[in-house]
């Protein structure tokens, strides 16, 4: 028995495992083999595997991402690999940009080069 089903999750977002629902099988069926092909479908914005992270009040954002807000400064924290392409918000024009190398924050210049001295 062959069984083919299509999942466009263009519209549902996500990362690590998902666990899809393959329905239509008889009862007491066995599944011995299965094949996913996956294709990777551009956002809205038309760039492949952009993400866009948004926040809601309570902190916790797109993604699993998190901000918590200091004395000052904002921490955000991905809690993945992901090249910052973009920070958008209000009272920003002052504001510097660190990154947590591992334990040392890193100030971050406006070509998003290591600021030096």
């Amino acid at each position: 028995m062959k069984l083919s089903r299509r999942f466009p999750g263009q519209n549902i977002p996500f990362e690590g495992d998902r666990t899809l629902m393959v329905e239509g099988l008889p009862e007491s069926a066995r599944i011995e083999t299965a094949r996913v092909t996956l294709t990777p479908v551009a956002p809205p914005s038309g760039t492949l595997f952009e993400e866009r992270l948004s926040f809601n009040g309570a902190g916790v954002g797109s993604f699993g991402a998190t901000k918590v807000p200091g004395s000052g400064a904002v921490e955000v924290d991905f809690h993945a690999r992901r090249t910052l392409g973009r920070v958008l918000g209000a009272g920003l024009s002052s504001a510097n940009l660190l990154v947590d190398l591992g334990g040392l924050f890193v100030e971050i210049n406006q070509r998003g080069a290591v600021r030096t001295p």
